[in-house]
């Protein structure tokens, strides 16, 4: 259906000429797509097919708190209070049954900054957590080690980011996907800045903070640059909307 509405973007259908941006729109407003409400019985292959039309709902922060604590195994509390329950639960469209009855279904800027929170915080001691344990341990890092660079574990660290791809967003991918390559790039140009950059090797400094009080035996060295640099694309992909959609 979406390849015969392009089709008619192209060739100008409608009458008024080639890549009319209006006719597009109307075109996509009335199909069938586009109008559904819902479907009844389909097929397998009908539901593969349907799998990505359509947007995702978004978590609630009951529910995106369990999310992150089942992929990650990390629980993002302040002292005895859950950060996205508790602390920011009203802030991010939750209810109190009293005077907000109603959940918030689209973002807003200030929930926006509360995915922007939960990421810098919880990317560091997700990561230092991770590598304290064995590779077969591991939810995130089951590919790589922190002595994995780019210039000797290319395909180690590929695979490992088809590993989060799948894990943290969902997205099934091949190795040669565009996505893995741009996040690849990604991991390797952070990790040649931090070598550019001099970093020392401790994971907590003054500017940069690791916040470990909930995690046990976390790694807090890091003297190729690597567990910092898997810091960031973990808390890239946190804040992605397919991480905080379903």
């Amino acid at each position: 259906m979406l390849q015969d509405v392009a089709a008619r973007f192209v060739a100008g259908s409608a009458g008024n000429g080639a890549h009319n941006l209006k006719d597009l729109l109307v075109d996509l407003t009335l199909s069938d797509h586009f109008r559904a409400n819902a479907v009844d019985a389909i097929t397998s292959a009908q539901e593969t097919e349907l799998d990505q039309i359509g947007t995702g709902k978004l978590l609630t922060p009951e529910q995106l708190n369990r999310k992150l604590e089942s992929i990650t195994g990390f629980r993002w509390d302040y002292g005895s209070f859950s950060a996205l329950e508790q602390v920011y639960g009203l802030i991010y469209g939750g209810i109190d049954s009293f005077g907000i009855t109603e959940r918030a279904t689209d973002l807003t800027t200030l929930m926006s900054t509360v995915v922007t929170a939960m990421a810098n915080e919880v990317s560091c001691p997700i990561t230092a957590q991770e590598f304290g344990l064995t590779q077969s341990q591991r939810k995130l890092f089951p590919f790589v080690e922190l002595t994995s660079l780019p210039t000797n574990s290319e395909t180690a660290i590929r695979s490992n980011i088809q590993h989060l791809h799948s894990t943290l967003l969902g997205e099934e991918l091949a190795i040669n996907d565009a996505e893995i390559d741009a996040t690849f790039d990604l991991f390797s140009a952070i990790w040649n800045a931090r070598l550019a950059a001099n970093k020392g090797s401790s994971v907590i400094s003054d500017s940069e903070i690791c916040i470990t009080d909930n995690v046990t035996n976390p790694v807090l060295t890091d003297p190729n640059q690597t567990l910092r640099s898997w810091t960031a694309i973990v808390n890239y992909m946190i804040r992605d909307y397919k991480f905080i959609h379903e």
